[in-house]
């Protein structure tokens, strides 16, 4: 994919911890060390999605969807600010990490990989934050997590695939708490937005060019921007790294 392929995606936190500040909505992504495929277990999905949904609250931030990957994570989540994304995804690895090395890692082959006079790292990296710049690139980023699993051969729809919460979304079964706020960012409910993600290609770009044509710009910046006012600025990597950290080439 060419570099400037894609005009609403920008890049987000780099190598040298720059990140979008203005922002309220980030696309997270992180992967294992090696790729190794460690998330792969119902056992291990149900640890990570209890605790994330936990340090999410502790932290005050809302999550709108995720699908976990056999060595990947993507997360679309909203926070007033982006500083406790990081301290929620560090208390959650922290725990999931001492999980996995119990459960998975002690006594197998793995243990060839992690030496014991090493420390254990799950991951290879911190999260990667990747700000949302409004509602027809949120659309876009919710359908590339709902695609994942087919594009992995994990499943044939992201609806069915269990280690993600698009039918919990798709059935509306959602944070009453966070409904108002889910439908100020889609300007859909729950439902209504899995069902538009799900569609054809042909289909889903008629979809949000209709949605793009009703859209409030100024209630758009209220709700993505810290200060709606103000410009959004990337000072990060560049957008080529931005594709392949999510595998888009």
């Amino acid at each position: 994919m060419a570099e400037n392929s894609n005009p609403n995606r920008k890049p987000g936190i780099g190598k040298r911890g720059n990140v979008e500040r203005n922002a309220k909505v980030f696309h997270v992504v992180q992967r294992t060390m090696m790729k190794l495929p460690l998330l792969e277990s119902d056992q291990v999905f149900d640890y990570w999605q209890y605790h994330f949904r936990i340090c999410c609250i502790e932290e005050n931030i809302s999550i709108l969807c995720f699908t976990v990957m056999t060595n990947h994570i993507h997360a679309i989540i909203y926070t007033e600010d982006y500083r406790s994304i990081g301290r929620a995804f560090r208390r959650l690895n922290t725990g999931l990490s001492q999980f996995i090395s119990n459960k998975l890692i002690k006594d197998s082959d793995y243990t060839k990989m992690f030496p014991e006079a090493e420390e254990f790292r799950l991951f290879s990296s911190s999260p990667r934050l990747f700000p949302i710049e409004g509602t027809i690139p949120l659309f876009i980023d919710t359908r590339y997590l709902f695609d994942n699993p087919k594009h992995h051969g994990a499943s044939n729809t992201g609806l069915y695939y269990r280690h993600s919460n698009f039918m919990t979304l798709y059935k509306g079964e959602y944070e009453r708490k966070d409904l108002r706020l889910f439908y100020d960012l889609y300007n859909m409910y729950p439902g209504q937005v899995m069902k538009t993600i799900s569609k054809g290609q042909k289909e889903f770009i008629e979809a949000l060019t209709e949605i793009s044509r009703n859209l409030d710009r100024h209630k758009e910046n209220l709700v993505f921007k810290v200060n709606p006012d103000k410009d959004w600025t990337s000072s990060a990597e560049n957008v080529r790294d931005g594709y392949k950290l999510f595998d888009i080439q």
